[in-house]
């Protein structure tokens, strides 16, 4: 999909703040999405599959304020207000089978995002070559996912199938230096340490021509953290600025659940205790770049 951005800002003196508003947004246009399934039973022989094109539609919007108050010419303090949200739904129709008959299928996966970040710190030149800042921050990350599946006029649906809505209560550190070497080079370096706690609410439920009902209810927590480094330079070469950089960290997920399962496929109704189920994820990332700045 394609995504148009849009973003503006104001920057003024309130009082003895110095302050910078933005507001932004987004919206996406152009999408395309697919999603195939087969089953197979036994292997090699498709038992239900289905094949769904579709499309992918949403939007965003955000804003952030820094409000700076300078204490004296080296010291000043930074105060920032985040707030962003981000909705996504995919969804897609196509043919399929299901057991022994051929029909339509659809379905449509919803996803809404709401981050909402507070925090402070220092910003400190400590000589004429040489400046410093770090701040804690604190960040509060929802996720709810909606997920709903099924056979056209079969009567038969699926909902959210144990994809979990999640919350996290996140601390963030970060610290950056910067070093002059002489008028021609700027040396900048960062580094990023967050540490979050997971709340997680797997849900998934079922109904088949009124017939079969399922319901299944969780509850979990976890943790998330990471550590992040980026190193960069500016590099005065008149009548253009060079500002290479490159960052790169690791973020480790790891999350687990149980619940009840509730059914009415043999008995009026029936309550089944899961055992525990674990997810972990580990991700490293890396990136490099490389900005020209005309007429420094």
């Amino acid at each position: 999909y394609w995504e148009a951005l849009l973003k503006g800002s104001f920057e003024g003196k309130v009082g003895a703040f110095d302050t910078a508003f933005t507001v932004k947004g987004g919206y996406i246009f152009a999408g395309d999405n697919t999603l195939h399934y087969e089953s197979q039973m036994p292997v090699g022989v498709p038992d239900s599959w289905y094949d769904l094109d579709g499309d992918v539609e949403g939007w965003r919007v955000g804003s952030e304020l820094w409000l700076r108050l300078p204490l004296s010419n080296t010291l000043t303090l930074p105060f920032l207000l985040r707030v962003d949200y981000q909705t996504k739904t995919r969804d897609g129709n196509g043919p399929g089978m299901g057991g022994i008959s051929y029909r339509d299928f659809n379905y449509q996966h919803e996803t809404k995002n709401l981050a909402f970040m507070i925090g402070s710190g220092v910003d400190k030149v400590l000589s004429p070559e040489s400046r410093f800042a770090g701040g804690i921050y604190y960040s509060y990350l929802t996720r709810e996912d909606n997920f709903c599946e099924g056979g056209v006029g079969s009567g038969w649906f699926i909902s959210n199938k144990i994809i979990p809505d999640m919350s996290e209560h996140q601390l963030l550190l970060r610290l950056a230096g910067e070093r002059t070497l002489s008028p021609v080079v700027i040396l900048r370096g960062g580094l990023s340490v967050f540490y979050g706690y997971v709340n997680i609410e797997p849900k998934s439920n079922e109904v088949n021509s009124g017939s079969y009902f399922y319901d299944y209810k969780g509850s979990g927590d976890g943790y998330h953290a990471g550590i992040g480094v980026s190193l960069g330079a500016s590099i005065a070469l008149k009548p253009v600025t060079l500002e290479p950089f490159i960052h790169g960290g690791y973020q480790f997920l790891r999350v687990k659940w149980d619940g009840e399962e509730y059914n009415n496929i043999s008995r009026p109704y029936e309550l089944v205790e899961l055992d525990k189920e674990k997810h972990t994820r580990g991700q490293w990332y890396i990136g490099a770049g490389l900005s020209v700045l005309f007429g420094q």
